[in-house]
């Protein structure tokens, strides 16, 4: 009888997170991917397995003989733990005719891989590691011992660092030119893109924050902003168990299909978004982006803030085109799905199967200075992100977002935004939305020229006439009659930022839409800006 292993990260985000440093956060993160789709796998065919998932923090092998299985279970362990002690996980070993039978119950009635996975959970988790308070401490974590001779070039400074840190600053720094052969999902996405932008190739791929943006005379005073991007595929609980269902010969197969998808809308995205390499003062020139996470339906992305509204609609553009192309086998297919699901039904009549929904995705990005502490962004991402989840039902590709920092900013929460949004128009709507989707918001930036003073003075209107759109609307009039501020007719003018009338008239101003509308223009990724 065959055997399986299972094998699961927990508190991935606590990890990754666990320090602000964009070289430690996205070194882990690439360790992390590593370890899942490429040590782990080669660890078990050394050990006679094979592989039926590899991927978004789980690992499942099958093997024949017990010894293997518990070999490879004693090694995986002892690498995941050395090579990331922090990181939590759950890893146990199952018997059953299938992985389904194993999953669900063990041997004579023992405790199945799912239960073994829910007990380690509720218990103890991870590895903790003390040293001799004598000892120096590592200067960035200051949570293990410091290593002479092994730092991180600071300028004129060297901090003397922890062997950890040390493996996660030069996990961080990926070589360019070493791209090939057998690569993590988040090395696959540089090494598309290097290939389609060839001219892009003497950049390098920034491991600090400061290296997204172009070297100016005066750095410390100048603005530099980023905006952390964060994105996650609707609907997918409904969709996995029907691809595990499947012979355990095509599981691996169709999960890395999947993953290719994603590979390739990610790159579609990020080449449609016509980034420009930075010039450092070091002579190097960086990308303006970072991937920090890229694995399974997740996607976390750092870059200049000037490319964030570009990089939402080419990502929905992409995933969108993907998705109607896709053949009629293809296990993302909709139509494919619902077939399998079907015969599932013919066989147990009594289970309830619900229908597939449509894909799509949720995202949010945050608008901060750069030096913001980085787990707090990400923290509050995805709160927003599952705000934009919610409220547009999952039905298609929205985005939420927050803009934080410095005076020029109109975001406030005594401010009523219209967001989330949907990006793209086109796609279903739950039978109460009226909102106006990005590209609409994208295309009022274009159209209305306002000054920096002007987007000032209608954000104070907003905050002074809050919940009166008619007097709002008499004090815009008032201004328009100046010949410097005329262009608040075309404000007036525009039908988008009115209510429908019944009697084809205007309706009144919706003063939430011409918050959020304020909100974007300030973005100097706007079309206004350009």
């Amino acid at each position: 009888m065959p055997y399986y292993l299972s094998f699961q990260y927990s508190a991935i985000q606590k990890t990754i997170l666990r320090h602000h440093r964009l070289w430690w956060m996205a070194g882990t993160s690439l360790t992390l991917s590593r370890l899942n789709e490429i040590d782990l796998p080669d660890i078990a065919g050394k050990n006679r397995g094979k592989v039926l998932v590899a991927g978004g923090g789980k690992f499942t092998v099958k093997f024949e003989a017990q010894q293997d299985a518990q070999q490879c279970l004693e090694e995986t362990k002892k690498l995941v733990a050395t090579t990331l002690p922090m990181l939590e996980f759950q890893a146990c070993l199952g018997e059953g005719d299938n992985l389904k039978q194993a999953w669900e119950k063990g041997k004579n009635d023992s405790p199945g891989l799912r239960e073994q996975i829910q007990s380690q959970k509720a218990g103890f988790r991870g590895y903790g590691l003390t040293f001799n308070p004598h000892l120096q401490r590592c200067d960035e974590c200051g949570e293990y011992p410091a290593v002479a001779g092994k730092g991180i070039s600071q300028g004129e400074k060297k901090p003397e660092i922890c062997s950890l840190c040390y493996e996660m600053g030069s996990a961080s720094r990926i070589d360019k030119n070493s791209l090939t052969g057998n690569m993590t999902t988040l090395e696959k996405i540089y090494s598309r893109y290097f290939e389609k932008k060839q001219e892009h190739l003497p950049a390098e791929i920034p491991a600090n924050f400061e290296d997204l943006f172009q070297k100016s005379d005066n750095e410390d005073k100048g603005r530099k902003r980023m905006a952390v991007w964060a994105s996650d595929i609707n609907n997918m609980n409904d969709k996995v168990p029907v691809w595990l269902a499947q012979d355990e010969d095509k599981i691996k197969e169709t999960f890395d299909e999947v993953k290719q998808i994603f590979i390739d809308s990610t790159v579609n995205a990020l080449i449609n978004t016509g980034f420009s390499p930075v010039s450092r003062d070091n002579g190097k020139k960086y990308l303006p982006f970072r991937i920090i996470v890229a694995g399974g339906d997740d996607l976390c992305l750092v870059m200049d803030e000037k490319y964030v509204l570009d990089f939402a609609t080419n990502l929905s553009k992409a995933v969108n085109e993907a998705l109607a192309g896709l053949a009629d086998d293809h296990p993302l297919n909709i139509s494919w799905i619902e077939a399998r699901k079907s015969d599932i039904r013919k066989r147990d009549p009594q289970r309830m199967i619900k229908p597939t929904e449509p894909y799509g995705f949720g995202a949010s990005f945050v608008v901060t200075p750069v030096h913001s502490p980085f787990s707090r962004l990400h923290a509050l991402g995805e709160l927003l992100m599952n705000e934009a989840k919610e409220k547009t039902g999952r039905k298609a590709n929205s985005v939420n977002w927050r803009i934080i920092g410095d005076e020029a900013d109109v975001s406030s929460e005594l401010l009523k935004f219209e967001k989330p949004v949907f990006i793209e128009p086109g796609s279903e709507r739950p039978a109460d939305w009226s909102g106006l989707d990005l590209s609409d918001y994208q295309a009022l930036c274009a159209r209305h020229k306002l000054s920096n003073s002007q987007v000032q003075q209608l954000a104070a209107w907003l905050f002074a006439y809050s919940g009166q759109p008619d007097a709002l609307e008499k004090q815009i009039i008032k201004r328009a009659s100046s010949e410097h501020d005329k262009n608040y007719s075309c404000l007036l003018l525009e039908e988008k930022f009115r209510e429908k009338s019944a009697d084809n008239g205007p309706g009144k101003l919706i003063p939430a839409r011409l918050a959020t509308f304020l909100e974007l223009m300030s973005l100097p990724g706007s079309k206004r800006n350009e």
